[in-house]
């Protein structure tokens, strides 16, 4: 049985994490930092557009109540994966240490 794919991508990112520690390279990382801010805009634009398909799947006239279901699931999980890059963006862009707040969010 293997691994889901969001626990794979929590194993990387606390390798990412420890890596810079183990190796003395100190934070911030701006490299690292601006991949999170990319992915953190990409989390908005993902969430932006799930509202509008929950917007047109649940509306009254149009009912489609597993289409809404899962609009509303895949708001959240993006809500969340956002939540997830900015707390481990603290981390790698000002060296305040959210990793906890970063694992909660991805569980």
């Amino acid at each position: 049985m293997g691994t889901s794919p969001r626990k794979g991508l929590l194993c990387a990112l606390c390798a990412v994490a420890l890596a810079p520690q183990a190796s003395g390279v100190a934070f911030p990382d701006p490299s690292t930092c601006a991949v999170y801010v990319a992915a953190g805009v990409d989390d908005v634009l993902a969430t932006a557009y799930g509202i509008c398909s929950t917007v047109a799947d649940c509306s009254l006239s149009g009912l489609d109540e597993i289409a809404c279901a899962s609009d509303i699931s895949s708001v959240l999980g993006t809500t969340f994966d956002l939540g997830m890059r900015i707390s481990f963006a603290t981390l790698v862009c000002g060296a305040l240490d959210n990793v906890c707040a970063s694992d909660i969010m991805a569980a």
